[in-house]
């Protein structure tokens, strides 16, 4: 494009001398007029292509891509989440996007879901929701996933911002079909948040509703949708969570978390067993919130803090709770 303009530029230039010489002024003018219109003209084709409009993608609906070539799609700090053997990824936006994509192993989108921001009120929109996965299933043919509202919004009706949230909903997609179930219904915005997690083999779904009181942990079944009590916390304790499960899938641990009467934030650790429903308390009043990591065979239980990067075990036997090593898995 800058060599046209250059050529044009020197025949104009060439064409003024000639005109100046030998023609009246007035058909200088015209042509120097003449000139100016017929450059930008041949200057339009550049043998460049103008980028394509991405579409915009529908909040709530399910779309199935059926593009023959890999789909480029922008990253700006992506979390993603591996299908067990690696041929299919979930990709979703960490800090600003509101959809998540499922990608085959040729990068090619098979599946994309949005929030709808404006799900619960046309006025007021939901501007940091979004869907989050967070398991696959071991034939690779579900996706679990939840949703969150925003940080201010997913706050708790008892105390000051939250403590045990895994998300406000939980949602299972068909990968093979596309298809959505709900397995938790969404909680509105304002009105509490779940903890959960789904047993190693799949079956069932333990949770809690933190905006009960008193707080209850429940068992869901998947299959059968049924659900069982499993117990029911004393008054003192506002909120349940940070669950994992022994490799026998027999027994239960989960941390509690009670407010003091100076506003110190207490959290204490029981196990739980699922044939009696009886509970054992480990760890009473720890001062640190700790995340659930692995429980082996051995009968440890490892934890680490949320913002800190060692590891904690506690020894299901001795009850013994240290610190182990100062480098996370």
């Amino acid at each position: 494009m800058q060599k046209r303009r250059s050529a044009y530029a020197i025949v104009g230039l060439f064409i003024s001398k000639m005109v100046c010489s030998k023609m009246k002024k007035q058909v200088l003018f015209f042509l120097i007029i003449l000139f100016a219109l017929l450059l930008p003209n041949a200057c339009i084709s550049t043998g460049e292509l103008a980028p394509t409009p991405i579409p915009a993608t529908h909040a709530l609906q399910i779309l199935q891509t059926h593009t023959p070539t890999p789909v480029i799609y922008p990253v700006y700090g992506d979390d993603i989440l591996l299908s067990p053997d690696g041929t299919k990824k979930a990709v979703w936006d960490a800090y600003t996007g509101r959809t998540f994509y499922i990608i085959d192993a040729n990068e090619i989108v098979m599946w994309s879901v949005t929030y709808d921001t404006k799900k619960f009120s046309d006025v007021f929109q939901l501007v940091e929701a979004s869907y989050n996965p967070f398991y696959w299933s071991k034939d690779e043919k579900f996706l679990y996933y939840t949703c969150f509202h925003g940080q201010e919004i997913d706050s708790s009706g008892k105390f000051y911002g939250n403590e045990f949230i895994d998300g406000c909903g939980v949602f299972r997609l068909n990968v093979e079909t596309g298809e959505t179930t709900d397995i938790l219904p969404e909680i509105a915005p304002g009105y509490g948040y779940y903890a959960f997690s789904i047993s190693p083999d799949e079956k069932y779904l333990v949770y809690t509703y933190q905006n009960e009181t008193p707080v209850q942990i429940k068992l869901l079944d998947l299959s059968t949708r049924e659900e069982r009590v499993l117990l029911t916390a004393d008054e003192n304790i506002l909120e349940t969570g940070r669950y994992g499960w022994s490799p026998q899938e027999d027994q239960l641990v989960f941390m509690t978390l009670k407010i003091s009467e100076d506003e110190k934030r207490l959290y204490s650790i029981f196990i739980l067993d699922l044939d009696i429903q009886e509970t054992k308390l480990l760890v009473k009043d720890l001062d640190t919130r700790i995340r659930f990591v692995s429980w082996d065979k051995k009968g440890i239980i490892s934890y680490r803090p949320d913002m800190q990067d060692f590891m904690w075990q506690l020894n299901t036997e001795t009850e013994i709770f240290s610190v182990v090593t100062m480098t996370p898995p």
